[in-house]
């Protein structure tokens, strides 16, 4: 389930057709996050303080799975 964080995140731009935009990292986000290599509920290189904060109309069960999931281990 990590690669679906960023489409789940607040802070994910739902706007931009090429969907790989957010906040934390308005010039594109890094390949790692997208393809669920590391897990953004920790910090990582270049997102300005910014993680993974589920969108606010996020299912109450995706809520939950995230939240039990373990995070991997730190990123970069």
């Amino acid at each position: 389930m990590h690669g679906e964080q960023c489409a789940f995140c607040r802070h994910f731009d739902r706007n931009r057709a090429d969907g790989r935009r957010c906040a934390a990292y308005p010039d594109g986000i890094p390949e790692a996050l997208t393809m669920g290599q590391a897990d953004h509920r920790l910090p990582y290189a270049g997102d300005q303080g910014l993680r993974f904060d589920p969108a606010p109309d996020l299912p109450a069960s995706l809520r939950k799975l995230f939240a039990r999931r373990p995070p991997l281990t730190p990123a970069e």
